[in-house]
């Protein structure tokens, strides 16, 4: 009988990939060198946007959900404002 993760586990995974994404856009030209520039800007989107961290509910602290909302919110608005520009452009 294999036992399911708890959502708990489950949440703390998901903040753990969330600070590896963080890593990633520190690392500017590398960052976009490892994801490609479409990756750089929407890798962060697949796991900032969920009901648990929406809702205050996740593994993430009350500063950390804070921070990380408004990073989302930045790197939102750098896409839509120039939603096709390249690599080149970007550095």
């Amino acid at each position: 009988m294999i036992d399911e993760p708890s959502e708990r586990l489950i949440e703390q995974r998901i903040r753990n990939r969330i600070y590896e994404i963080l890593e990633i856009l520190a690392d500017c030209d590398a960052g976009v060198d490892l994801v490609g520039i479409k990756g750089y800007f929407n890798l962060f989107e697949d796991f900032v946007h969920r009901p648990s961290i929406e809702a205050g509910t996740s593994a993430l602290s009350k500063d950390e959900r804070a921070i990380l909302l408004e990073i989302a919110e930045f790197l939102e608005a750098a896409s839509e404002t120039n939603p096709d520009f390249t690599k080149a452009e970007f550095i």
